[in-house]
């Protein structure tokens, strides 16, 4: 994924929220805009969480799902 396919979803407006996969099998939920940011480089985002933020490299994010149920936003572990 790009950081520019990755900015179609974060400045759609209406916002709708959508969880980033990442290749070790974690997904992270984005369900504001404001709890998801890109660095000044383009290859690194960082993602707010319950438990704080965490940063992403772009070349590990593996896909991108939307629409996501209404849960809580944070850390998701994939069902195996």
């Amino acid at each position: 994924m790009t950081i520019q396919e990755l900015d179609i979803h974060h400045r759609q407006r209406p916002f709708e929220p959508f969880r980033l996969l990442v290749a070790d099998g974690r997904s992270y939920e984005v369900r504001h805009p404001e709890r998801m940011a890109s660095l000044r480089t383009g290859r690194m985002i960082s993602v707010a969480t319950d438990q704080g933020f965490v940063i992403l490299d772009m070349l590990l994010i593996t896909g991108l799902e939307k629409p996501i149920s209404k849960r809580r936003n944070g850390m998701k572990k994939r069902a195996s």
